[in-house]
């Protein structure tokens, strides 16, 4: 597996350096504004699932309360940051567009802890599944140096937007995909190595340190929607890693210790990313759209959650606490978020972000915050 990984690697990336094309990241790789239907590429592969069953509705605790309010300020700040879904698909979505108008508002008119939380338990409910406990990681924005050109340094692409320029490249495998001589015309930046490269794509957002020293958001916009294969996962079954002890600095060190199996490992992963280049008022995007916020914005599976759900989260005994933990808004999907126990916590911009989502790995119970007075709609009752 590892010859085989190695050699489709050689020959997608010695495609690219005899096309002889440089490729230039310029105002043209910049796309349209997005548009309030993410792609669906985004979301993880369709697989067989059931509709979640609401078990019970409990009271908001006062220590829920009580964090709530301290962090009004900050709370608000972000909801405001988050994209009103104008025409909700599902009745789950409009009631969870009226939770969040409804929590936005009341943060912002409070003045005294003990009228938020009498108000806020008054309202407000926690709505939970028969087995409510959720799978937490986190992820970050990535700041990576980059290159505009292809060289010999500089050697694994970011794509930029297929969909109306190589929409036939969005059906391939990684492998196949990156074979293509309109490579090089197409990425609008290029890595220096392949953990940087498969951080970047895991990730989904980036600031791009340029080597001529300027600089360079991007954002994902679609994928080929294959099955996500992490660069972790493909290095332990390439013998490079201990699988049974994945984290973000071993895979790191192995792959700084083993940089032809990390780069074999990233091509074993059949799913890529395209990107655009973003402004800086409207970075990190969330999906549908509007920005994300760390400490509040979560990435989860939209097939069970709407886009805007708020989301309570409370660790398990035992379980350590994570910054900014009890309350979070979905406002994102991945290929590898999947399920309706399953959550990705966006935990902010740069190095330090990063180092902290890599150490996020935490089993919660979660709920969903609803209006009290909409609880009969979702079929639940008070159990409290």
């Amino acid at each position: 597996m590892h010859r085989r990984a190695c050699n489709l690697l050689r020959g997608a990336l010695m495609g690219c350096c005899m096309s002889g094309v440089v490729a230039c990241v310029t105002d043209s790789s910049r796309t349209p504004p997005r548009s309030d239907s993410p792609d669906t590429s985004l979301f993880p592969p369709s697989s067989g699932r059931e509709e979640l069953q609401w078990a019970c509705a409990i009271s908001v605790s006062r220590d829920v309360a009580k964090d709530l309010f301290l962090s009004r300020i900050e709370v608000a700040a972000a909801l405001e940051h988050v994209a009103p879904n104008r025409e909700p698909a599902t009745s789950l979505a409009r009631l969870s567009q009226r939770a969040r108008v409804a929590l936005f508002e009341l943060l912002k008119s409070s003045r005294s802890e003990a009228d938020f939380c009498a108000q806020l338990e008054r309202a407000f409910v926690c709505v939970r599944t028969e087995d409510a406990t959720t799978q937490c990681t986190g992820y970050a924005t990535i700041e990576a140096v980059a290159s505009r050109a292809h060289d010999a340094s500089f050697r694994f692409p970011l794509l930029g937007d297929l969909r109306e320029r190589a929409p036939d490249l969005l059906k391939l495998e990684r492998s196949e995909a990156l074979q293509d001589p309109r490579v090089p015309s197409l990425a609008i930046a290029w890595m220096e190595d392949a953990f940087a490269w498969a951080l970047v794509e895991t990730n989904g957002t980036a600031l791009l340190r340029m080597t001529d020293g300027t600089s360079k958001l991007i954002s994902r916009v679609a994928t080929n929607g294959f099955a996500w294969k992490g660069i972790g996962r493909a290095m332990a079954e390439l013998g490079a890693l201990d699988g049974s002890t994945i984290t973000l600095e071993r895979v790191r060190e192995a792959a700084i210790q083993h940089p032809g199996i990390a780069e074999a490992a990233a091509f074993l992963n059949p799913r890529f990313v395209s990107f655009e280049v973003c402004e800086a008022s409207d970075f990190p995007p969330a999906l549908p759209s509007g920005t994300l916020t760390a400490g509040l914005s979560c990435a989860a599976d939209p097939a069970y959650f709407p886009f805007g759900a708020l989301l309570l989260l409370t660790a398990l005994d035992g379980e350590a606490r994570t910054p900014g933990f009890s309350l979070r808004c979905m406002q994102d999907a991945g290929g590898a978020i999947r399920g309706a126990r399953r959550l990705d916590l966006y935990c902010g911009i740069g190095p330090d972000a990063v180092r902290t989502a890599g150490e996020v790995h935490v089993r919660a119970h979660m709920s969903l915050l609803m209006l009290r007075e909409d609880c009969s709609q979702l079929g639940v009752q008070l159990s409290d």
